[in-house]
């Protein structure tokens, strides 16, 4: 006989340990109302229960209630009277991940409200979005991921979910921000082609000390990007040896690109397209500067010369355009 409802309420609880899936496997209805409770944590992941009911208690912040997402038979749920109530937001989670929700705190679910959650909460390629995309193996083994227009905007992917990516495609999406992107340990390839960057640039307050330790190749081609923007001391991209840039928005400043100087292995740049390509002659900057440069907008230095005194053979260099397919 397991139990498939449960009232707690009108008691002094404040620790709900031993309440978890585990111990009530076939639990449908949980009344925790009136109690001094101020975390939903210790609950964990629920499979089973329709109906949950925890007002007049001391919940404050969207954390605390977070594992809720993860409540997938949910239909009913009331929340009101909690100090974060205070705040829509938790409403917005709440309606985002799941998907079967009718009613929160009194209120009908409706299809407005759907819609309105996915701007605050969709779009964010995070653990939810990999497991809803089902992509066949263990996260922790995939070596490949490809995200190609899926009008993902944002990253938050934890340090410990893809340890083992090497490759990762992002193309045609709607990113403003490398932010996040740094978390994946043994990352080769980044392709962040056709997006909305418009700065070359990382949080270096974060843990970033050893920034895309392993990144070889990068490709931002087709963004925004006007500036490129990092410390001196920042040890970004130790191992990078191909950046694309073309068809962004660098100007003719070579303080720009003296910061790519830092990228002591580069060995191929592509900047077609960029203002700066019909205002300046950049070759001679990049063959004065980037010690192990072999390829400019896909053109062959194996036969320059050192020190390269005579620069005038880059000068009429052919440039070939990358067209959009």
């Amino acid at each position: 006989m397991f139990l498939v409802r449960l009232h707690l309420n009108d008691n002094c609880i404040s620790d709900l340990d031993g309440l978890t899936q585990k111990h009530l496997p076939r639990l449908k209805y949980l009344d925790l109302t009136n109690n001094f409770i101020t975390s939903l944590k210790s609950l964990g992941s629920y499979n089973t229960i329709m109906e949950f009911y925890c007002a007049h208690n001391k919940i404050k912040e969207l954390k605390d209630i977070e594992n809720l997402q993860n409540w997938n038979k949910l239909q009913i749920i009331d929340l009101s009277y909690n100090p974060i109530e205070s705040s829509i937001v938790y409403k917005d989670f709440l309606i985002f991940h799941l998907i079967d929700l009718k009613y929160i705190s009194g209120q009908c679910v409706e299809k407005s409200n759907i819609m309105e959650t996915r701007n605050t909460y969709g779009n964010i390629l995070n653990r939810n979005m990999l497991m809803n995309m089902n992509v066949g193996i263990k996260l922790a083994n995939l070596r490949q991921l490809d995200v190609v227009k899926c009008s993902i905007k944002k990253i938050n992917l934890p340090s410990n979910l893809l340890p083992n990516l090497e490759s990762i495609d992002l193309s045609r999406n709607q990113i403003i921000s490398m932010e996040n992107l740094n978390t994946l340990p043994k990352l080769k390839t980044l392709r962040l082609s056709y997006n909305r960057l418009e700065t070359f640039q990382l949080d270096n307050k974060l843990n970033n000390f050893d920034c895309f330790s392993n990144l070889s190749t990068l490709y931002l081609d087709h963004n925004r990007i006007g500036s490129i923007t990092w410390d001196d001391d920042f040890n970004l991209f130790p191992t990078l040896k191909h950046l694309f840039l073309q068809h962004n928005k660098l100007s003719n400043n070579e303080d720009e690109l003296e910061k790519l100087t830092l990228l002591k292995n580069l060995e191929e740049l592509t900047l077609l397209d960029n203002p700066l390509y019909k205002s300046m002659n950049y070759y001679k900057f990049c063959l004065r500067c980037l010690d192990k440069i072999k390829n400019i907008d896909g053109f062959n230095l194996s036969n320059k010369t050192c020190p390269c005194n005579d620069l005038s053979i880059y000068e009429s260099v052919p440039m070939h355009s990358t067209s959009e397919n």
